[in-house]
């Protein structure tokens, strides 16, 4: 066997090492088991937490839906935020808000391009966000308008929040050997 031979079998033989790692690698697993859903696929929405007040159920409940809660870094997730009243209750919504905790936002808006919609709103809102640096955060989303029930009327702010959003960095990066046939004879 020639020594030409030998240097293309070992090509060959690392180029498909390399293109297995990277068509089977395995998925990235967040936080609690989940995994991450497949391409252009999303989570259904999580069961909202109800404000409680007095041991009476608030009139409103705001949902706060992300399509994703994994996401690789420079990654965009859609959230949405959906109000809900009870039957006898209305309340129409002056703005929405939408902010991230603890306090280094690891998203940027991207659709609206700032964090606040309205005056007018329609519900619900759907905000685009693109991921800019790795961390967990919660996400939280405040509703203000006007509570009209039986009992009268008021301004006031209702809000809802999402837990644990993972911004997770590239777990690998691909660096490929160049090959190249000498020019000369030695």
């Amino acid at each position: 066997m020639s020594h030409r031979s030998v240097v293309l079998m070992l090509v060959f033989a690392a180029g498909l090492s390399i293109l297995s790692l990277v068509v089977f690698q395995t998925p990235i697993t967040p936080a609690y088991g989940q995994t991450l859903p497949p391409p252009g696929q999303t989570v259904p929405p999580p069961t909202a937490t109800p404000q409680m007040n007095d041991n009476q159920p608030d009139p409103v409940t705001v949902y706060v839906s992300p399509s994703i809660t994994t996401v690789l870094l420079g990654g965009d997730i859609q959230v949405t935020v959906t109000v809900m009243t009870t039957p006898t209750c209305q309340f129409p919504i002056y703005d929405i808000s939408l902010s991230q905790a603890p306090y280094k936002p690891l998203f940027t808006y991207l659709d609206p391009p700032t964090n606040t919609v309205g005056p007018p709103v329609t519900n619900p809102v759907v905000f685009k966000l693109r991921s800019v640096r790795p961390g967990t955060i919660n996400i939280y989303a405040s509703a203000y308008g006007v509570l009209s029930c039986a009992s009268g009327s008021e301004w006031r702010y209702e809000s809802g929040y999402f837990p644990d959003v993972q911004v997770l960095d590239r777990p690998y990066r691909l660096s490929l050997p160049v090959v190249q046939k000498s020019v000369g004879r030695r």
